[in-house]
């Protein structure tokens, strides 16, 4: 329980302690905001240890206004708090702010790191910033960290986000060391450009694969029209005994309801109710199937109203040809007899 009034000088460091325990251990908005309320009450805003951390749940939590000020309160802030803010600003509406804030820090004693450029290229990504992001790439290659995968892997999304999938494939293959985040990062490239014919080489290629491989596979084909595909990849993901998530279950549902495959939407739909995934898409392409089952339904009805009237008709055609072919032959009869 937070501690809700001042506590003599002598409890201070006991009350720091508590609090930066408390820190440690925070999960949620609400928390932090309550935590901040007994770090001022307490007298502890000047504590670089708890401002840091207290810094670092506000941008992570995407309260970077909240972090900022704490940032500037900060003296001499470490490459750690810089690459706080560079990533808070990265995720943020306004990513344009990490290059201002890599710029500050590079006035400073604070030595940029492999996290710092991997934040910055983030951002590139986020805000399109092509020139800045070509610029972070000189100098990632100038400070030696060409064979830093998770720099690597953030140039690899750089290039592919903005359509340069050769790029991106010229870092993949210089690539010393690759995580499976970087072949899903140039796997989601050619997806992404729609050379599907590549994206297959990579994903056969994977010496492993997690979900976000599978899905990648799944979602790309559902939406360019590769329908077939996608449920196949989605059979093969269930037959992997790949925990589905629910990018899998959305881009499957809507290839179902493309192809009228109403049995894998029954049991997608279930799936989707049983994991309470109630996310607008879902109940939007829930909607989707649903409609789409329902035209069919119709249409079945309609086929079999249409057919049952074409018998009708046959029947009733036939009948009336009898009907006339006696008429006739009774004429004939009645002729005969004058």
């Amino acid at each position: 329980m937070l501690i809700k009034t001042c506590v003599p000088a002598s409890g201070k460091r006991v009350i720091q302690e508590y609090i930066f325990s408390l820190l440690q251990t925070c999960k949620t908005e609400t928390n932090i905001v309550q935590i901040h309320s007994q770090i001022v009450l307490n007298g502890l805003s000047h504590k670089n240890n708890i401002i840091t951390k207290l810094l670092s749940f506000y941008a992570a939590f995407g309260k970077i206004q909240h972090a900022h000020k704490l940032f500037i309160k900060i003296n001499n802030p470490k490459t750690t708090v810089w690459n706080y803010m560079i990533r808070g600003y990265a995720s943020s509406n306004t990513p344009w702010k990490s290059v201002q804030y890599y710029n500050q820090m590079v006035l400073t004693e604070s030595e940029p790191d492999g996290f710092t450029y991997s934040f910055l290229l983030s951002a590139c990504v986020r805000g399109g910033l092509v020139k800045e992001g070509e610029q972070v790439h000189a100098v990632v290659l100038a400070k030696g960290y060409c064979s830093d995968v998770f720099v690597n892997t953030n140039l690899i999304n750089f290039y592919a986000d903005r359509g340069g999938v050769d790029e991106a494939r010229y870092v993949f293959d210089d690539m010393t060391q690759r995580s499976v985040v970087s072949w899903n990062s140039i796997l989601a490239g050619y997806v992404r450009c729609g050379d599907f014919d590549a994206a297959m080489k990579v994903f056969d290629e994977m010496p492993l694969r997690n979900v976000v491989s599978w899905t990648t596979m799944i979602a790309g084909c559902a939406q360019n029209g590769k329908c077939v595909q996608a449920l196949s990849f989605f059979g093969q993901m269930r037959r992997a005994r790949v925990e589905l998530d629910q990018v899998a279950l959305v881009a499957a549902l809507s290839a179902c309801a493309e192809l009228g495959d109403l049995k894998l939407g029954r049991w997608i739909h279930w799936i989707i109710m049983l994991m309470h995934l109630h996310c607008i898409l879902v109940r939007i392409l829930l909607d989707t199937h649903v409609s789409k089952i329902l035209k069919l339904r119709l249409f079945r009805k309609a086929h079999e109203e249409n057919c049952k009237q074409a018998e009708l008709e046959k029947k009733k055609t036939g009948k009336e040809a009898e009907m006339e072919k006696a008429k006739g032959i009774n004429l004939k009869k009645e002729e005969c007899k004058r």
